[in-house]
Parts: structure tokens; C-alpha cells; sequence
């Protein structure tokens, strides 16, 4: 998925930062391949004016609330808003894992950004966001992706015949990109007993009284399986309908 483009940014403070989040890991890989994104439309003055100066604007991308940057992109350009979200030309320059954790072994000091569930994208302090770049390109607790030139047909990896790169993994081409806002998780019970039909079956369930709260689950949302007879839990799941 990822790549390893220099660093573009040769004068930190003359860049601005900011961290948004996908809803999954698809979302990113999709958005590798289409080249845009999506922020909330309240960004669209700030980004704007931003572009006009003629100043960097980097996008650190993380997936719902995971504590780990899984990319960084350089914004350039802007499209469309729909849906209460604005389109992002960009360049993706790198695409790893690292943890926020990470990031504070070097610099204690470093303070994220809190993300209400509402607040999915958020500008990050140029020393936060400088950091941040300083650890995608030199730091070794950030795990690359690389980009692949093989893709799967019938069962067997072949080379890709133009200098594009592809990724295999990537999702189908008519499936819908973000924006999705990131969605809440859900904890099912289950017992020894039942444990078995709800795996075997891909299918959990809720009691009647709960089902208020089955109604807030949609396609995407994550699922988590707990047994209360051993007190393990199970996961991660996705709902698919």
C-alpha cells in the first residue's frame, strides 16, 4: 500500500498539520488508489486559504480511534463538498503503522489532540506535527507498508504490465469511499453453550430489550464476542448488513 517518498517538507513551520480519521483500513486503501479523501466541510474555508498562501498542508490519517497514524498524505487540492464532507485531492507519501506510544518514547512532551466523536479531523501544533514526520521517515518503530507490483488472478500472483503500482488487497472498485463518520462498537454476550452457533452461524444477537441499541449497528460497525463463561473476548468483527 504505501511508498517511500522523500519528505517534502523542508521548512516545518511554514507547513500546516492536521490529523483525521477513516472509518477502516479500507477506506485508506481505497483512497491510495482514488488519490482523495474526506474532512468534515467546516474545513473547506481553512484548507482553501491555506492552498491560496501557497503553504504545505500535510494530512496525518489514523482509522476510528485506534492511537496508531496510519499515513501521511500531502493535500493538493480540493474538490467537491457532499454529504457535509469535502473531497481532498492528495499524495499519499507514506503509509505505515506507528503508535502515538511510539511517538512519546522520543518526545514526552508531545501532547495529542483529543478526537470527540463529532471532531474527526483536528490541526496538530507544528512541533506535534513536525515530530510526527521526523518519526514516519527515520523513526524504526514505524512499520511500512510497501507497494506492491503483483496482483492475484486465478489464484496466482502476476506482475503488473504498466508502471502503476497496485495493491491485491484493495477493495472492489464500485465500493463506496469514505465519508462514513467513524462508527461506535459493540460488545455481544455469549456462553460456552452458545459460542459455537454464533461463530458457526456469523450471526450474534441481542436480547429484546436490547434492541434500541441493536438499531444503532450498521454495516462497518465493529463487533466484539464475549464469553462470560470464561471471560474472553472475541474479535475484531465487522457487521455486514
Amino acid at each position: 500500500m504505501g511508498g517511500g517518498l522523500s519528505n517534502p517538507i523542508t521548512e516545518p513551520l511554514d507547513a500546516r498539520y492536521f490529523m483525521t480519521a477513516a472509518s477502516l483500513h479500507s477506506d485508506i486503501a481505497m483512497s491510495i488508489d482514488r488519490k482523495v479523501f474526506y474532512v468534515p466541510g467546516t474545513f473547506e474555508g481553512q484548507f482553501g486559504t491555506i492552498l491560496a498562501e501557497k503553504r504545505k498542508l500535510v494530512l496525518a490519517v489514523t482509522v476510528a480511534d485506534s492511537l496508531h497514524v496510519q499515513g501521511i498524505a500531502l493535500v493538493t487540492g480540493l474538490g467537491a463538498t457532499r454529504s457535509g464532507f469535502l473531497e481532498v485531492k492528495l499524495d499519499w507519501l507514506r503509509t505505515m503503522d506507528l503508535s502515538y506510544d511510539s511517538l512519546l518514547i522520543d518526545s514526552p512532551d508531545l501532547k495529542f489532540p483529543s478526537q470527540p466523536k463529532q471532531q474527526i479531523t483536528v490541526e496538530l501544533a507544528p512541533d506535534l506535527g513536525d515530530k510526527l514526520l521526523s518519526a514516519a521517515w527515520n523513526s524504526p518503530q514505524a512499520t511500512m507498508y510497501e507497494p506492491s507490483n503483483v496482483k492475484e488472478e486465478e489464484g496466482k500472483m502476476v506482475p503488473v504490465p504498466t508502471d502503476r503500482l497496485s495493491n491485491f488487497f484493495l477493495p472492489p472498485s464500485d465500493l463506496q469511499l469514505w465519508p462514513v463518520p467513524p462508527l461506535p462498537g459493540f460488545i455481544f454476550g455469549c456462553n460456552t453453550v452458545t459460542m459455537g452457533e454464533a461463530l458457526g452461524r456469523g450471526i450474534f444477537g441481542l436480547p429484546l430489550h436490547m434492541k434500541r441499541a441493536a438499531a444503532k449497528i450498521s454495516c462497518g460497525s465493529t463487533i466484539y464476542l464475549l464469553n462470560i463463561s470464561d471471560g474472553l473476548l472475541f474479535g475484531i468483527f465487522e457487521a455486514v448488513r
